[in-house]
């Protein structure tokens, strides 16, 4: 995407842009025509190049990292509209699910039998799930 700063990240919400700027600030601001969700093509690392790329030590797996973070960034979006959650929450499980991806491929524990799509998207949605589970109970405690 043109206009990527280091240090910020981007994410497209209908015409919202929300831009993380870290340490908790996001700016928030408007666009007459958003692109699309996600990375272009040109951008995108394949699944191999991935997998490679986490397995590295540095630079390259820190790339890798990112990488896999922004290409599926819409799941986040997705599970504000399907679980009912913030998008603060949102951001903290798509986090969390995207460490265990790269932990479990950097310590390969993946064995490679579904997409790393798949893979990230089911500890995603296992995170949501228990996100509602331990909200749910509180609520009621004393």
């Amino acid at each position: 995407m043109p206009g990527w700063n280091i240090g910020r990240k981007k994410f497209y919400l209908g015409k919202q842009q929300i831009i993380y700027l870290g340490a908790g600030v996001v700016f928030l601001t408007f666009s007459r025509s958003p692109p699309a969700m996600g990375l272009d093509n040109a951008s995108r690392f394949s699944e191999q190049d991935l997998i490679l790329s986490l397995t590295q030590d540095g630079i390259t797996r820190r790339r890798g990292g990112d990488q896999l973070f922004e290409q599926y960034a819409y799941l986040m979006h997705d599970a504000t509209r399907k679980h009912s959650i913030t998008y603060d929450e949102a951001y903290d499980a798509y986090s969390d699910a995207v460490l265990s991806v790269i932990d479990s491929i950097s310590n390969r524990s993946f064995e490679g039998r579904s997409s790393i799509k798949t893979y990230l998207y089911q500890i995603f949605h296992n995170k949501c799930v228990d996100l509602i589970r331990k909200k749910s109970t509180n609520k009621y405690s004393v």
